[in-house]
């Protein structure tokens, strides 16, 4: 299964959709994950600003064709129409609400692959033809 982690950073799950500089690309088993690629963004420059972080936001389509392919997307934030737009394009979005650590976040789905799964995990994992887990 592929994830994409929205970050600022590198290392922490802290990346709103619009605006995270970063999306880190992982396959994922639940033996073991490996990065596969990022995709780093730049800022538009229309003068548009978020009312809420005070940055400038990024090419929301841009950001939808990224992403394309993926199975999971972890943000920390996400708007309903956009929201809609992932899901439309068949990843399925997990907003955390507290930034942690992208090891984290990626080892506590392994867990979840390996025992009783959500229905969403189990709704993601029938299209990916080669897992192998519960």
């Amino acid at each position: 299964m592929q994830v994409v982690v929205a970050t600022e950073d590198k290392r922490m799950l802290n990346g709103h959709f619009a605006l995270a500089r970063y999306f880190l690309f992982y396959d994922i088993t639940a033996q073991g994950c490996a990065l596969v690629r990022e995709v780093a963004f730049t800022p538009k420059d229309d003068g548009a600003v978020s009312k809420v972080s005070g940055k400038r936001p990024f090419c929301i389509d841009e950001r939808i064709e990224a992403i394309r392919g993926a199975d999971l997307l972890f943000i920390s934030g996400i708007g309903g129409p956009i929201a809609d737009k992932v899901l439309a394009a068949k990843v399925y979005p997990i907003e955390m609400n507290a930034p942690e650590s992208i090891e984290t976040s990626l080892e506590k789905l392994q867990a979840l692959m390996k025992g009783k799964q959500p229905l969403w995990l189990q709704r993601v994992l029938k299209r990916d033809f080669l897992f192998e887990g519960n």
